[in-house]
């Protein structure tokens, strides 16, 4: 069987070296999380301390390391570490220098209702399409929504909204940017796009914790939260830290991507969040000829909802007119509401808001 893309990844960086331990920096456990996709490496390392020098050294010989397996066309280091807590043997998140610690509070303040995750367990799923869509069914059947955009590893929502500003604030609080009548924040909005996306020392909590809790939203029923891929450290704390109400899986029918599915089903079920169904995206597509073709299998992400006893959503098939709404930065489900593909996600909308309103 060949080596995987994320096997190969981990094997590269068993190679680097940590000069102060002599170990490497996989046997020391800063490699939190590897998620691949077409040649596309994420990877998450957690330093354990605040050692600008070492931490730098391992950052580039790490990326180097990547960047010399055939087939990788881009990475996307993270890079966040842990202090010790003096209280107690437990590590607890670094705030970043620009951040300053907010006291604990759940995110579900009387001005936000619930809390929506749209998960992925593997990237290039067509996760971020189905949030941004989601978002505007909610709109269109009169609710109050904002759209978070959580994806550290590559932001979509400022492309697939058409927004090229950032966010104003009054020195205390960020005002979301408003889009079709959607409150919107991303993480993509702080960032250049054209820059990778390398976080060499804020914390990914105390980012999470600034747009949950340093944002002025405006009495909201629902958010939702486009969550990054995966199934690692980087997802457990976003999902411990913003809190969910529920949460929604979204997978392709091929076997590759149902395997992740699996576990991201675990994770939400360890975590207590409540999994409000699983959703076949890119199920099929209908041909010139009018026949339906299922060119990633069929019936899997069923199955898998079956297996595990959650709810299945739905299927979403190709359709050329979704993609070219994206890229031009306007929802399918704003531009066409009557569109086949937008009766979807209109029904999965109502589907959801009668589990909560």
């Amino acid at each position: 069987m060949a080596e995987t893309l994320e096997n190969k990844v981990l094997h590269a960086l068993g190679q680097v070296i940590d000069h102060d331990s002599e170990q490497n920096i996989v046997s020391l456990g800063l490699v939190k999380d590897i998620n691949t996709d077409e040649g596309k490496v994420n990877c998450v390392l957690e330093f354990k301390e605040i050692d600008q020098k070492k931490n730098e050294k391992i950052f580039e010989d790490s990326k180097k390391a990547i960047d010399e397996i055939p087939g990788v066309t881009k990475i996307n280091i993270v890079t966040t570490y842990h202090k010790k807590n003096n209280n107690s043997d437990e590590q607890e998140p670094a705030i970043d220098d620009e951040i300053e610690k907010i006291p604990s509070t759940n995110v579900g303040t009387s001005k936000i209702k619930y809390i929506i995750a749209v998960s992925s367990a593997k990237g290039g799923v067509g996760k971020s399409t189905v949030s941004v869509n989601l978002a505007s069914a909610f709109k269109q059947i009169g609710l109050k929504v904002c759209l978070l955009d959580a994806d550290i590893y590559g932001p979509s929502i400022p492309k697939m909204f058409k927004i090229n500003e950032k966010p104003k604030s009054d020195g205390q609080k960020l005002e979301p940017i408003v889009k079709y009548d959607i409150q919107c924040m991303s993480i993509g909005f702080l960032a250049d796009q054209q820059t990778p996306m390398i976080w060499r020392g804020p914390m990914v909590t105390s980012a999470i914790k600034t747009f949950t809790q340093k944002v002025n939203w405006k009495n909201l029923d629902f958010i939702i939260v486009d969550m990054p891929p995966g199934t690692g450290d980087t997802q457990l704390t976003f999902s411990q830290e913003i809190k969910m109400d529920g949460a929604i899986i979204v997978s392709t029918p091929q076997e590759v991507a149902l395997l992740d599915v699996k576990r991201g089903i675990k994770m939400f079920d360890k975590l207590g969040v409540k999994i409000l169904g699983l959703v076949d995206n890119m199920s099929f597509f209908i041909g010139d000829d009018g026949k339906k073709y299922k060119i990633f299998g069929e019936g899997g992400v069923k199955r898998t909802a079956e297996e595990f006893q959650k709810e299945f959503l739905g299927e979403i098939p190709i359709n050329p007119e979704l993609g070219k709404t994206s890229d031009e930065g306007k929802p399918l489900v704003e531009v066409n509401p009557n569109h086949e593909i937008s009766k979807i996600y209109l029904g999965f909308a109502e589907k959801i808001k009668s589990t909560y309103l």
